[in-house]
């Protein structure tokens, strides 16, 4: 290969070049000549054509026509039609050029006949010869390129021919030499392969000729040393294997030290999870019997020195509380004991549900709380709702937190990363003390603050954003923080998330395009997220630049928006609202704080509290907003006129219920058992309904499954004592509309029933002000359900019934929340999850007894009578 490889290229590139160049010869030989004999005939034919002697051009047709490669001769005048021609075919004629063309196997030179300045002055009888134009014919000559493709054929035969022998002869030469250099270089490279095999006795012939007679010795005397330090290896590796096994009995002693140390790492860290579970079930358990009691406490008689110290026991147990829930979510976390859910999450209802939840703080401090939402941001995404609003929610809490005048903003948008996977995008940046570079490793760090001043001034564990950077990273994020001391702080979120496109979703009715909007927003930055907020809806509004001037153009507009700042209370936006109301009487919507909602409005003014959920503001242009809050009590009340429908087969939650709801102004109706759900609907149809997951018969995942078949809007909310993840899914994918958990919190209650029927509101708003739910049910009333509920658990772990036993043990758990004593709601758990596990018989006895013995002691009774 190496002699031919050379002599191959350079014959290709030869012979290449030779064939290339006598086919190119021939071509421009033809062409050369069709010019040529073009240009002579041309010059021949000028004077026929002037006199118009049609038998000279015929004449000199002809004879041309003699040559075997003219296929023939066409003289055609100055428009290019026929004068007279030598053969008879198609021709093809391009009077617009080019000139010299090919069409098949003819080759066309057409050359255009002039007036060469032949004198007629002695020819009278040619008087207008000297007028004609200069061109005065055409000369067409058709050339067959038969002999040139002839002559072309055998140029690249004869090309080829060469180049073949010249292959053959330098093969055969470079094989012959060839094989004297390989054949001995194959023996060499058989002799090394047995060498590598292990045929260390194995030799290369010494019978060859120069340098490969000495590589072939050198090959022999490698062989003869490598035999040799064989024997001696083998001797040390025998010696070396018999230290190898005692350092490996050395290893496996080691070995077995650390998985004992190990499997009691392991049970400490088990034994610290579960210390901290249980302490914080026994913590949480008498802080919501003493924040129950100090709500009862503060709704009776008490002087404004009781009611100060109520409040302390309020405020300093919901921060205990607060404590609680971050150690435990920080044991989880480092325990890998939580586990991410796959549900769909709306992210802009989801911010709004956190701001609404943080606002009475913020607006208690004068504080604007500011969400802007990028458009294009997809509307379903497919992650954890739960954790997500965990770690938004501690953003914001900080951010309230450690400012004390301006605004805290929140900002999302999203990156779409393919049609089914895009990177959220949320910024929550305040005004506030800000951080110290030199303080900002600390902050990542469980337990620690950026300064120890911070913890005697503010409060709190250090743990939020310790959770939140392990809750991001658990979410495949990233956390971002950016801060500079007295200015404020920013903290950036990016998380990727699946989404999908939402089903069409039907637009509100588009508002008159006479309407116009005049807004006045103090606040700049909330008045950019409201015009952002209004663009989205396809609105536009004029801003007024003050609160004289909204006045001012007021009679312009037919709808007004007003928005408040934070620290506008009843008491200030009275008067303005007054004032204004002399000038306009038209639609008019106040945007602003709860402590402003306690203004005596008229039919055409209208409350949307801040922050402005889209759907509200909407509903207030259409004018279908519910009717305006009397109170602030009323924030959790629902309007009235409502039918509810109740699904507990549990008769004491389900008298608690009856009483939250009729307290309320609400109608409620009543079923036992999934079947009976679905019946009752089909009879009327309720407004909403408040479905037990565990009932006889049919369950309410069942019933509520079946019920998104005909009625997919309808609110259903779910309420269990115990949604452990799969059961949660369950719900999700059978379409419940939330989940609440046993025992059941008044206000939670009447607040989700607001929220999910505030466009069905018929009438005006009952305030309330019970705050224990556990209240509305008598002392006697409790105690006589447990015994019926313990004399049923015992029959059936007499008879080893364990649907009764499951039965009757969920619902002597949703009973102890109600009847706040810590002791038997701890047993009760015990004796559910022996149930639920399928504990042996004698566990099962044992915690039963446990859970009877207790229950013969007096039940613990509130101070304060029951309603």
């Amino acid at each position: 290969m190496i002699s031919l490889l050379p002599m191959v290229l350079f014959a290709l590139v030869l012979g290449g070049y030779f064939i290339s160049t006598r086919i190119d010869d021939t071509q421009h030989s033809l062409l050369e000549r069709g010019q040529s004999i073009s240009r002579l005939l041309a010059s021949a034919s000028e004077f026929g054509l002037m006199l118009g002697n049609h038998e000279l051009l015929r004449n000199l047709g002809k004879g041309m026509s003699q040559e075997p490669d003219i296929a023939d001769v066409v003289f055609l005048d100055n428009r290019f039609e026929l004068i007279t021609r030598t053969r008879a075919f198609d021709l093809q004629l391009r009077p617009q050029g080019p000139f010299v063309y090919q069409d098949n196997t003819r080759w066309y030179f057409a050359q255009p006949v002039q007036v060469t300045g032949i004198s007629f002055q002695d020819f009278p009888e040619y008087p207008d010869a000297k007028d004609r134009l200069d061109t005065i014919g055409w000369v067409l000559v058709i050339l067959s390129d038969e002999q040139t493709r002839s002559r072309q054929r055998s140029i690249l035969l004869t090309g080829l021919l060469l180049m073949i022998g010249t292959f053959a002869l330098t093969g055969v030469i470079a094989l012959r030499f060839g094989n004297r250099i390989t054949q001995p270089i194959q023996g060499l490279s058989h002799v090394v392969e047995r060498l590598q095999d292990g045929q260390l006795d194995t030799r290369a012939e010494v019978s060859l000729t120069g340098e490969l007679r000495t590589l072939a010795r050198g090959i022999n005397r490698m062989a003869a040393r490598i035999q040799e330090s064989n024997a001696m290896m083998e001797t040390k590796v025998d010696t070396t294997t018999k230290r190898l096994r005692a350092t490996l009995n050395h290893l496996e002693t080691k070995n077995q030290e650390l998985e004992t140390a190990r499997f009691k790492a392991d049970s400490a860290n088990r034994a610290k999870d579960e210390f901290l579970a249980r302490m914080s079930h026994e913590l949480r358990t008498p802080m919501t019997s003493v924040l129950g009691f100090a709500r009862l406490l503060d709704d009776t008689d008490v002087n404004e020195e009781q009611r100060e110290y109520t409040r302390i026991i309020n405020q300093t147990s919901t921060v205990l509380l607060s404590i609680i829930d971050d150690i435990l979510d920080l044991s989880k976390l480092e325990s890998n004991a939580i586990k991410l859910e796959q549900i769909p999450l709306n992210p802009e209802e989801l911010l709004l549900d956190v701001l609404e939840m943080q606002a009475p703080t913020a607006h208690g401090k004068g504080l604007d709380l500011v969400l802007y939402h990028a458009p294009g941001t997809p509307d379903r995404l497919q992650g954890d709702p739960t954790r997500l609003r965990q770690i938004v929610t501690n953003l914001v809490a900080n951010a309230i937190k450690f400012t004390e005048k301006g605004d805290v903003q929140v900002f999302t948008r999203a990156d779409i990363l393919s049609p089914q996977q895009c990177v959220l995008h949320i910024r929550v940046q305040d005004s506030g003390i800000g951080i110290a570079e030199s303080q900002k490793s600390k902050l990542f760090k469980a337990f620690t603050q950026a300064d120890t001043s911070i913890t005697r001034r503010f409060g709190g564990s250090g743990l939020g954003l310790v959770i939140t950077q392990k809750l991001v990273a658990l979410m495949d994020g990233k956390i971002k923080l950016g801060s500079e001391l007295g200015k404020g702080t920013e903290i950036s979120l990016s998380i990727p998330f699946n989404y999908s496109e939402p089903a069409a979703i039907p637009l509100p009715a588009a508002l008159p395009a006479s309407t116009r909007i005049l807004l006045y927003e103090p606040h700049q930055l909330t008045r950019k997220s409201l015009q952002a907020l209004l663009l989205r809806q396809q609105l536009h509004a004029d801003i007024a630049l003050n609160f004289d001037d909204f006045c001012r153009r007021a009679l312009h507009y037919n709808c007004l928006i007003w928005g408040g700042s934070p620290d506008m209370d009843a008491e200030r936006a009275t008067p303005l609202l007054q004032r204004l109301r002399l000038v306009y009487q038209a639609r008019l919507i106040i945007l602003c704080a709860n402590s402003a909602s306690q203004m005596r409005l008229d039919d055409q003014t209208l409350i949307v509290h801040k922050p402005v959920r889209p759907r509200n503001l909407q509903r207030a242009l259409q004018h279908e907003a519910c009717a305006t809050l009397v109170s602030p009590a009323s924030e959790t009340a629902p309007s009235s006129n409502l039918d509810v429908l109740i699904a507990e087969d549990n008769d004491l939650n389900r008298l608690l219920i009856m009483k939250i709801l009729s307290r309320a102004g609400i109608h409620a109706r009543q079923a036992i058992s999934g079947l009976e759900v679905l019946e009752a609907v089909k009879q009327q149809q309720p407004d909403l309904i408040l479905m037990d997951v565990h009932m006889p018969g049919m369950d309410g995942i069942e019933a509520t499954r079946r019920l998104r078949t005909t009625l997919p809007e309808l609110p259903i909310i779910a309420l269990t004592a115990n949604v452990v993840p799969r059961e949660h899914q369950a719900l999700q994918k059978a379409g419940i509309t939330k989940i609440m958990f046993k025992p059941i919190n008044e206000a939670e209650l009447l607040a989700a029933v607001k929220r999910h029927c505030s466009s069905l509101a018929k009438g005006p708003v009952v305030a309330t002000t019970d705050a224990a739910g556990s209240a509305l049910v008598s002392h006697n009333e409790i105690l006589q359900e447990i015994q019926q509920q313990l004399a049923a658990c015992q029959q059936g772990v007499m008879r080893r019934d364990i649907a009764k036993m499951r039965h009757h043990a969920h619902q002597l758990l949703g009973i102890s929340g109600l009847c706040e004593w810590p002791e038997f709601e701890a047993l009760t758990a015990e004796f559910h999850q022996c149930v639920i596990i399928g504990s042996p018989q004698r566990e099962l006895w044992q915690a039963f007894w446990r859970l009877q013995r207790l229950s013969r002691q007096p039940l613990p009774v509130p101070d304060t009578d029951p309603v």
